[in-house]
């Protein structure tokens, strides 16, 4: 009767492990699930809840200061702004002074385009003799190779 019973309690087993392997097959056909792999963090390194909320408590606080600066910034530009309307409505305060202005200045490009014009065509004419030099160099290098290569 021993063996019947070690039989039919490896026939169980076979049942129990075909259950278990449908069960994975069904995981692997849908979206595969992906363990994290554990990852050791020492104690120093750890926050603790409270060191969590003092961090969390500092950066709304630093938060609530930004806006309130920003709605501060904003009430002094609605300020100025006032301050300056008013100024402008009610005209000028004091005469304006007509020498603080310079005169302007001298902005008569015709007198130096000439010169500019001959300085541009002394450029022009080096870089043309410097590009004319560079291949009359390439030129002889190349009847050089040309030479070397009948010997």
């Amino acid at each position: 009767g021993g063996g019947g019973g070690g039989g039919g309690g490896g026939g169980g087993g076979e049942e129990e492990s075909s259950e278990y392997e449908t069960e994975d097959e069904s995981e692997e056909e849908g979206a595969p699930r992906v363990l994290m792999k554990p990852v050791f963090i020492g104690a120093g390194m750890r926050d603790t809840i409270a060191e969590r909320d003092a961090r969390i408590a500092e950066e709304e606080e630093a938060k609530a200061k930004r806006e309130a600066r920003v709605a501060e910034r904003a009430d002094e530009s609605r300020q100025l702004l006032v301050q300056i309307v008013q100024q402008e409505e009610a005209g000028p305060s004091q005469p304006v002074d007509k020498s603080e202005f310079e005169a302007p200045p001298d902005d008569d490009d015709e007198a130096d385009e000439l010169e500019q014009f001959e300085r541009w065509k002394v450029r022009e004419l080096r870089r043309v003799k410097r590009e004319r030099e560079e291949a009359r160099k390439e030129e002889a290098d190349k009847a050089e190779i040309e030479r070397r290569r009948k010997l």
